[in-house]
C-alpha cells in the first residue's frame, strides 16, 4: 500500500461486498427508467429558459450537464443491467449443474478435448463477471461525477468571465471553457500532480494546495484516491480508452436529445432520407404551431392557433411571451408613461378606473405596433390584444382574435411578426409562419 499500512477487512464489509449485486440490479433496474425519461423533463425546462430568459453561458453549461451526467449514468447503469443478466445466466446453469461438462463424447478428437479444457469453466466465468459487473457499476458512479464536476469547473469560470465583464472574444471563451474542462479531467485523474511532482519534480507548497482547493471545486476529492486504486489494477490505455468512449458516448447522446439549441444534432442511423430539412420557404409544419396536438406539459416555442383546419369565421391567436418582446414593449411603455402594475397608481383623485382606461388605450396601441398579424399577404390593424395562460400549456402569452369570414375555402397562411428596436437599428422580424385550411363546408 502507498502508506506502508495494510488493514483487515471487516466482516460486515466482506457480506456487504458478496451481496452488493442485490443493491446494483435494484438500483440500475429502478433508475433506468427514470433517465431514460430525464431528457424530455430537461428539454422542458431548457425551452421555458430560452424563452423566459436570454440563455447564457452560465445556462447552456448547467442544462448541457444535466444531459452530460444523465447519460452518463444511463449507459453505466446500463452495462451494468446487462453484465448482471449474463452473470445470473451463469448462476443458473452452475446450478442446474454444478460438475460442469460431462465428458460424454469421446469421439472428438483430442486436439479439440485439450482445447475445450482450456476455457474457463462456468465457476470461474462467474467469479470474473461478478468482479468485472462490481467494477463497471463504481465506473458508472465515478465517471459520472468526474463529468459533472468538470462541468463545474467550467461554469465556475464562466461565472467569473460575466460577473467581472472581462471582455473576452467569444472564440477565445470557447476555448478557455474547453482548457478547463481538460483541466478538470487531468485533476480528476491525477495526471497533472504526477506531473508536476513526479515527472517534474516540483516542490511547491502553493501549487499542490492550489490543486487541492481545485479538486473541491470539480469534485475530484471525493474519489481521488479510488481512481489511483484502479489505475494501479488497470493498464492505464485501458482506463483512458474506457473513459474517452464513455465520455464521447455521453457527449453524442446529449446532443442528440437537446432541443431548441444550435447543438442540437440528432442521431439516425437507421434513416437515410434527406429531404427532412430542405432549404425552402414555407415548407415545414409543426406540432407546437396548432392547439389540437398540444399536451400539458409540451412547450409553444413561438405562437399557436386552434388547429390546421378552422371551421367558423373567427381565427384565435397566441403568441407565447418571449423575454425578448420587454425590449420593444419596455421603450413604448417608457415613452408614454404607463405605470407598471396597479401599485404604480396612487388614488389621490377617485379617478382610478379612468387612469386604467387611458392605460389600456396606451397599450393597445403599444401591442398593435409590437405585434404585427399578416394573412395572406394582407396586414390585419387595430388587433386587440390581451394577456392570458395559455388554457393547455399555461404558458403566459398575448391572444387575439381575427375575423376570417371573408376568406375564400381552402389554404391560407398566417404570418406573426414583431417591432424589433436594437441600439440603432429598428426592424421588423418574423414570429412565426403558420400554415392553415378554412373550411366553408360546415353547416
Amino acid at each position: 500500500m502507498v502508506n506502508g499500512q495494510s488493514q483487515d477487512t471487516p466482516a460486515w464489509l466482506e457480506t456487504i461486498e458478496q451481496n452488493s449485486w442485490q443493491i446494483e440490479v435494484l438500483i440500475s433496474g429502478g433508475l433506468l427508467y427514470t433517465l431514460f425519461s430525464l431528457p424530455e423533463n430537461i428539454n422542458e425546462h431548457l425551452l421555458k429558459t430560452i424563452i423566459t430568459s436570454e440563455l447564457n453561458d452560465a445556462h447552456f453549461i448547467f442544462f448541457m450537464s444535466a444531459f452530460l451526467v444523465s447519460k452518463a449514468l444511463l449507459i453505466g447503469f446500463g452495462v451494468n443491467l446487462f453484465l448482471r443478466a449474463i452473470w445470473l445466466a451463469y448462476i443458473g446453469v452452475h446450478f442446474s449443474f454444478p460438475t460442469d461438462i460431462e465428458d460424454s463424447s469421446p469421439e472428438f478428437t483430442e486436439f479439440y478435448r485439450d482445447k475445450l479444457s482450456t476455457e474457463n469453466n462456468t465457476l470461474s466465468k462467474i467469479i470474473q463477471l461478478e468482479s468485472w459487473a462490481s467494477l463497471s457499476y463504481s465506473l458508472s458512479i465515478l465517471l459520472s461525477v468526474l463529468f459533472f464536476g468538470a462541468v463545474l469547473m467550467v461554469l465556475f469560470i464562466s461565472f467569473l468571465i460575466q460577473d467581472l465583464l472581462i471582455p473576452l472574444d467569444e472564440t477565445f471563451i470557447q476555448v478557455v471553457y474547453y482548457g478547463f474542462f481538460a483541466l478538470s479531467l487531468l485533476i480528476s485523474f491525477g495526471l497533472l500532480e504526477s506531473f508536476l511532482f513526479r515527472k517534474l519534480r516540483l516542490e511547491r507548497s502553493w501549487l499542490f494546495h492550489l490543486i487541492r482547493v481545485l479538486s473541491i471545486v470539480n469534485l475530484s476529492f471525493l474519489f481521488r484516491r479510488e481512481w489511483r486504486v484502479i489505475s494501479s489494477n488497470i493498464s492505464k490505455w485501458k482506463i483512458y480508452t474506457v473513459v474517452f468512449i464513455y465520455l464521447l458516448l455521453s457527449i453524442l447522446l446529449s446532443m442528440n436529445d437537446i432541443q431548441g439549441t444550435s447543438m442540437s444534432m440528432p442521431i439516425r442511423p437507421f434513416d437515410a432520407r434527406d429531404n427532412r430539412m430542405i432549404a425552402a420557404a414555407d415548407y415545414r409544419m409543426d406540432n407546437d404551431e396548432y392547439d389540437e396536438h398540444l399536451r400539458p406539459h409540451d412547450i409553444i416555442g413561438d405562437a399557436s392557433i386552434p388547429s390546421e383546419v378552422i371551421r367558423g369565421g373567427q381565427l384565435p391567436i397566441f403568441i407565447a411571451y418571449d423575454e425578448y418582446h420587454d425590449r420593444i414593449i419596455n421603450f413604448y411603455r417608457d415613452s408614454l408613461k404607463i405605470a407598471k402594475d396597479y401599485s404604480s397608481i396612487v388614488d389621490t383623485s377617485n379617478q382610478v378606473g379612468t387612469v386604467l382606461t387611458e392605460q389600456r388605450e396606451k397599450l393597445t396601441y403599444i401591442l398593435d405596433r409590437v405585434f404585427q398579424v399578416i394573412i395572406d399577404g394582407e396586414a390585419q390593424d387595430s388587433m386587440f390584444w390581451m394577456y392570458r395562460n395559455h388554457p393547455i400549456t399555461d404558458q403566459e402569452g398575448w391572444f387575439t382574435v381575427v375575423d376570417i369570414s371573408a376568406l375564400d375555402h381552402g389554404r391560407h397562411t398566417l404570418d406573426l411578426r414583431r417591432q424589433d428596436m436594437g441600439s440603432s437599428v429598428k426592424g421588423i422580424f418574423r414570429i412565426r409562419w403558420i400554415p392553415f385550411w378554412v373550411d366553408k363546408n360546415v353547416r
